[in-house]
């Protein structure tokens, strides 16, 4: 596995809360893996994927709407050379080259690639990015050997990143991200901070007792502190704390969940700070959301929406039997006969 790891702290306005922002790439490459390209590229921006690259198309395309919006074909035909020049380059010098070294040749093989740009809030002095605040990390240059019951590392060299490595992440780093004092520009678009929503929940413990559930999601940036609190004190232990995912949609989700005894639901809540909400935060209690009793008691919100919806109807059809028969002045219809041809009268004519 190759690994050439590049970090960058980038300076800029400071924020009243510290949040890192990140540029990546990663470079995979394989050999006898029949349906796969030999190389792929992708690049991530805050963990959305930004751009895409193959060795069968050979092009690098764009994966979001503010990418095709603001960047150029000239960019996109730079870009393109940039992956070419990686899938010819490195990529091949490892499945090729290494495991020749290591007499590896008639194994399948992969290699892959993270070049990373981060930056963040706080922590460099300036305006904007310089050189003196760029901060590199060395690297691992490894090739794997992949059979069905193991992934292994055969070789691994250590590596500094070097200075074309450097120049090239400052490029991407401005050409893709600038802060300011309130949100985080990609190009032109503006990134900002999504509020969570915030819901308490809880279902019966199989050890007994109840479960609490504080799920946040919908929010933006990814970095957010969710806490459990027992009658305002915060708690650490005894919390199930679910890792951050991405909702599909550029924001993300998180949830922590808690074993309390039955009765003493009602002296705990959930306490949420997030970017948006600064300089506040959301604070929770158990049964507090759209759906939940005071109580936790989950309501039947489709029953009661069609129940409403049932009256309704049964209310507008009363109206109207009422105005109907008010018009009709309560009195008896009146029939009369219909007009049609007198008894003995022939249907139809005789000729002679």
């Amino acid at each position: 596995m190759m690994w050439q790891l590049l970090v960058v702290s980038l300076c800029g306005v400071q924020l009243v809360s510290a949040v890192t922002h990140s540029l990546r790439y990663f470079h995979t490459g394989f050999t006898g893996v029949p349906g796969f390209p030999e190389f792929v590229a992708v690049g991530m921006v805050d963990d959305e994927q930004i751009d895409y690259y193959d060795s069968v198309t050979q092009k690098d395309v764009p994966k979001q709407q503010w990418m095709k919006d603001h960047m150029d074909a000239s960019y996109w035909e730079r870009q393109t050379q940039k992956r070419f020049g990686w899938q010819q380059g490195s990529n091949k010098y490892a499945l090729e080259e290494l495991p020749k070294r290591f007499n590896q040749t008639d194994s399948k093989h992969s290699s892959h690639e993270l070049s990373s740009c981060l930056r963040r809030g706080q922590g460099c002095p300036g305006q904007g990015w310089t050189g003196s605040c760029l901060v590199s990390a060395p690297g691992e240059l490894c090739v794997t050997k992949q059979d069905v019951s193991a992934l292994f590392t055969v070789a691994c060299a250590r590596q500094r990143a070097v200075t074309e490595d450097r120049a090239e992440c400052s490029d991407l780093s401005l050409t893709h991200t600038q802060q300011d004092s309130s949100h985080l520009e990609i190009g032109s678009i503006s990134l900002s901070p999504e509020r969570p929503q915030v819901s308490v929940f809880h279902k019966d413990s199989r050890s007994g007792g109840t479960e609490l559930t504080c799920l946040a999601t919908g929010f933006f940036p990814r970095d957010i502190l969710v806490s459990w609190l027992r009658d305002g004190q915060e708690l650490q232990e005894d919390v199930d704390s679910g890792e951050v995912l991405p909702n599909g949609d550029g924001s993300f989700q998180v949830r922590k969940s808690l074993r309390v005894r039955a009765g003493e639901e009602d002296k705990y809540s959930c306490r949420v700070d997030h970017k948006s909400l600064s300089p506040g935060d959301i604070l929770m209690p158990w049964g507090e959301f759209r759906g939940v009793g005071h109580r936790g008691k989950e309501v039947p919100i489709i029953a009661a929406v069609c129940a409403v919806v049932a009256l309704a109807v049964i209310a507008v059809v009363a109206v109207v039997l009422v105005r109907r028969r008010k018009s009709s002045g309560g009195q008896k219809p009146i029939y009369r006969q219909a007009a049609g041809k007198e008894p003995g009268d022939s249907s139809s004519n005789s000729s002679a």
